[in-house]
């Protein structure tokens, strides 16, 4: 066999420009198919980012209850224990309580549906890094009561500037409908123009009283990683301290976002498979040319006595070798591009305004990025197309009759 190995490599090169154009279609292919690849995937793991640093962070806390119908009065008490608890739990970053009501903001030019959150401000900031958002004012204050932060595509609709007076309107935990005067203290901008324009923040010290709560109730505990890695873990111990509250992942909680990264990693994968599919075309068709040129030495090595078992090798060896003189430079220019403008970042803004990809939760700088285990499908999904692609011309080979080409 190792003599057919020999004969083989040989062979790819008696007409080294054909073997050279077909392998620099490999690179080219597998180059563009890989990129464009780690580019989906790229979105989707940004998509995950931006939901869970912005607005869910990975795991959050809840009374068992108050996830059904939203009401005040189920809420989680943030004593002393849980305080110790979450400071003591592996990988936990940073957390943070909030107070959550469905409301109304109103003002002169008229009203919309929200969601107030009320926050501890440093502790939000940790974990969300809201004020890092701000485009306009200031973020919360500890020194002036009744102020709000309003998303930037909420502001436009309603016409709101930094110190414009609103009314927020809500029901406390009996259900009594209940409403405040807050001044706009600052404007934000995330990356989900969407979420922006359904969520202001007030202080929790304004909004509890008013809730009728606890200045140590929160309808909601929000969780901030060290690592997305080993959620399930870091899920699990949380569950573990605080049996008595209902706890989620981020997976549990936005389980659309967890598609998206799955329908992303699937995507970049059938991409790849396409521009393989195509390049096989290039394949065979080369292998058939190189089989019919050679169909008189073929059937002399058949008459000689030759099998036609080592027949169908040679030339399945000889399209391996063509596939792999492309495909580890391919990898590489691959490997090196998403590595390089994955630290750095594609700015779409020139293709597509930031508003654009805001309003569909995506931010406008792309990272592309590929795990190991999409690489290691990619080389797999090559050494396949391979081996595909050297059926046909292998056994084209096999129907080669000795007498009859020897004629030739």
């Amino acid at each position: 066999m190792s003599v057919i190995i020999k004969i083989a490599w040989r062979n790819i090169w008696r007409n080294s420009v054909r073997s050279l154009v077909i392998a620099t279609s490999i690179v080219l292919g597998l180059w563009v198919g890989t990129f464009v690849s780690a580019i989906y995937y790229g979105m989707g793991e940004d998509r995950v980012n931006i939901a869970i640093q912005n607005e869910i962070s990975h795991i959050q806390i809840h009374h068992p209850k108050f996830k059904e119908d939203y009401k005040d009065k189920y809420t989680v008490t943030v004593d002393d224990a849980l305080k110790t608890k979450l400071h003591n739990t592996p990988n936990v970053k940073a957390w943070s309580p909030r107070s959550i009501a469905q409301g109304m903001l109103a003002n002169t030019g008229g009203s919309t549906g929200i969601q107030i959150n009320g926050i501890d401000p440093i502790a939000e900031d940790s974990t969300t890094h809201v004020a890092a958002k701000i485009i306009e004012g200031q973020y919360l204050s500890s020194g002036k009561a009744n102020q709000v932060i309003i998303g930037a595509k909420l502001a436009t609709r309603m016409k709101l500037k930094v110190k414009s007076k609103v009314v927020l309107t809500f029901l406390d935990k009996d259900d009594n409908i209940a409403s405040g005067a807050f001044r706009v203290a600052g404007i934000f901008a995330s990356n989900n123009s969407g979420w922006d324009n359904a969520n202001v923040f007030i202080r929790q010290a304004d909004f509890n009283p008013t809730l009728g709560l606890d200045s140590n109730a929160a309808n909601e505990i929000a969780i901030l990683l060290n690592s997305n890695r080993n959620i399930d873990t870091a899920t699990a111990l949380v569950k573990t301290e605080f049996p008595q509250y209902k706890v989620e992942s981020w997976m549990e909680i936005s389980p659309e976002t967890n598609v998206i990264i799955s329908l992303m990693s699937q995507v970049s994968i059938v991409f790849v498979i396409i521009i393989l599919l195509a390049l096989s075309f290039g394949i065979v068709n080369t292998m058939l040319m190189t089989v019919l040129e050679r169909t008189r030495e073929i059937g002399m090595l058949l008459a000689l006595g030759m099998n036609r078992t080592k027949v169908f090798a040679l030339i399945v060896y000889e399209t391996f070798f063509l596939v792999m003189l492309g495909w580890p430079v391919g990898m590489l220019l691959a490997w090196f591009s998403i590595d390089y403008l994955g630290a750095k970042g594609i700015d779409t803004a020139a293709m597509a305004p930031k508003s654009t990809m805001a309003s569909y939760g995506f931010s406008s700088v792309m990272h592309p990025a590929l795990p190991l285990h999409n690489y290691l499908q990619i080389i797999a999904l090559v050494i396949i197309t391979a081996l595909l692609s050297s059926i046909f011309p292998a056994i084209k080979a096999l129907k080669l009759n000795p007498a009859e080409t020897i004629k030739e």
